[in-house]
């Protein structure tokens, strides 16, 4: 993960592209969303909201198991403009 420098203060982003120039890398320990509902037994989640700016693919894929199982009730997105690109990658439709 990277932090934007002083100009985009408060912006990170999964790529120095994203975040700018300036930006400093930033080690962050993550795990899934299924492997954390195993981890302290969380059967069931009535409402998610995923705002994660290009990354919701990988929330949804962490969730993958609790998706298939029924385990979440609802979930708002708000999804990332298709037309940018997410680790200087084209997003396809």
């Amino acid at each position: 993960m990277y932090l934007a420098g002083p100009k985009l203060i408060g912006k990170s982003a999964f790529s120095r592209a994203q975040a700018g120039s300036d930006a400093q890398e930033v080690v962050v320990d993550c795990l899934t969303l299924d492997r954390y509902a195993r981890d302290v037994g969380l059967e069931y989640i009535a409402a998610m909201k995923i705002d994660v700016e290009g990354a919701e693919l990988m929330v949804l894929k962490g969730a993958e198991g609790l998706l298939r199982r029924g385990r979440i009730g609802v979930i708002q997105c708000e999804p990332w403009n298709a037309s940018r690109t997410l680790w200087d990658t084209q997003l396809s439709t």
